[in-house]
């Protein structure tokens, strides 16, 4: 009698079933890997956008610093213009018109 501790294959199992049973198992093996590299490849499109992302939200913020700066530089220049024309209106309420005071304009000199 044999010991039943040793592995053997009954012979009434046929070489054919065995191949395929083991191919089988070989493309399970493979998918499983084709799957492997493909969650790795992805990871490594989600690391990088998420790394464009980040880029891309450090852009904005300075951008919005930027916009911020440009607003209250547009209020100074406003602020500068507004004070700029009261005193030119100032002046010239408190001034006559020149050319009325000393006449017609004389015409332009001609150069030859």
């Amino acid at each position: 009698m044999t010991d039943p501790s040793e592995w053997t294959l009954d012979r009434k199992i046929q070489v054919g079933a065995v191949l395929a049973v083991a191919t089988s198992i070989c493309g399970l093996i493979w998918q499983a890997s084709k799957a492997d590299s493909a969650l790795t490849e992805h990871g490594r499109a989600i690391t990088s956008l998420q790394a464009r992302l980040d880029r891309y939200d450090e852009g904005r913020a300075v951008t919005g610093e930027r916009l911020i700066r440009l607003e209250e530089q547009g209020r100074a220049t406003l602020e500068a213009v507004r004070r700029i024309e009261a005193r030119v209106d100032s002046l010239s309420a408190n001034t006559p018109n020149r050319r009325t005071e000393i006449g017609p304009m004389a015409p332009p000199l001609e150069f030859r």
